[in-house]
């Protein structure tokens, strides 16, 4: 799990810190670029960059679980928040998860 936190950390740094360019093989829902520009991260994005990575692929949940399990113990460790489905439809006007990072101290995680 320590493994997985660490590369799910990473891949909310990358997502915040780098170009748009760089994301969007990862990211081609509507409202992602909005979202780019309002720093949150997309679940999509998150499952489809964690999905091919070992320590997701190989967990014995499998990866869709592992990623969901890490993204709980991030939320309940307050590293991170989820988005309300509220706030979603009403200024993105998307049904998707997003989060938002609340502990900048893990943007500094490599990827």
């Amino acid at each position: 799990e320590i493994k997985q936190l660490d590369d799910l950390s990473s891949a909310f740094s990358f997502f915040v810190t780098s170009d748009w360019s760089k994301l969007s093989n990862y990211c081609q829902g509507k409202t992602d670029g909005q979202l780019y520009n309002d720093k949150l991260v997309p679940y999509a994005y998150l499952s489809k960059k964690l999905s091919s990575v070992a320590s997701f692929r190989n967990d014995r949940l499998g990866a869709t679980a592992s990623l969901k399990r890490a993204i709980q113990i991030m939320i309940d460790s307050d590293k991170i928040r989820e988005v309300s489905k509220q706030e979603m439809a009403q200024k993105y006007n998307s049904t998707q998860r997003a989060f938002a990072l609340t502990d900048v101290s893990i943007i500094g995680v490599k990827n």
